[in-house]
C-alpha cells in the first residue's frame, strides 16, 4: 500500500505574474483566472503512477493559496472499473483531499481536485494532474 503526498497551491492571478511562469493557469467556472501547481506525487509534479497488485493507494492533496480556498470536490477522468474515491481529510477546513485507489487493474486515469475561493461567491477552479496505474 502506498501513501503518497502532494501538494496544490493554487493563486488568484494566471502565470504571466512574474515567478509564476511553471504554474498552470484554469478558468474559474465564473470566468476568472487562476493559476495552479503541483508538487509531490511519484514524479514530483502531482502526477501518481502505481504498479497493479501492490496493494491499496492513498493519495493525500493539501491545498494552499494566497487567497481563502478549500477543497469543493474531486473528479475523476478513465476510471472505468470505478477504483478511484475521495473524502475529505480535515472537516470543517476541507482543505485536504484524500484519494483512495484500489489498485486492482490498470488504469490511465486523471483526478481534478475543484478548489472553491471562498473569497469569491461560489467561484471554483478545476486543477487536474493524473493517476496511472501499469502492470508490475
Amino acid at each position: 500500500m502506498a501513501n503518497i503526498d502532494v501538494a496544490l497551491d493554487v493563486r488568484n492571478f494566471s502565470n504571466s505574474t512574474p515567478g509564476f511562469e511553471s504554474y498552470t493557469n484554469s478558468t474559474s467556472n465564473t470566468g476568472v483566472e487562476y493559476c495552479y501547481r503541483y508538487t509531490g506525487g511519484t514524479d514530483g509534479n502531482g502526477d501518481v503512477t502505481e504498479y497493479t497488485g501492490q496493494g491499496a493507494a492513498t493519495v493525500t492533496v493539501s491545498v494552499t493559496g494566497n487567497f481563502s480556498c478549500n477543497v469543493y470536490n474531486v473528479e475523476f477522468e478513465g476510471d472505468p472499473a470505478g477504483e478511484l474515491s475521495w473524502t475529505w481529510g480535515n472537516i470543517p477546513q476541507n482543505n485536504i483531499a484524500i484519494i483512495a485507489d484500489a489498485d486492482t487493474s490498470n488504469e490511465d486515469g486523471y483526478y481534478s481536485v475543484i478548489v472553491q475561493d471562498l473569497t469569491q461567491s461560489n467561484t471554483t477552479i478545476p486543477c487536474d494532474p493524473k493517476i496511472t496505474t501499469k502492470p508490475p
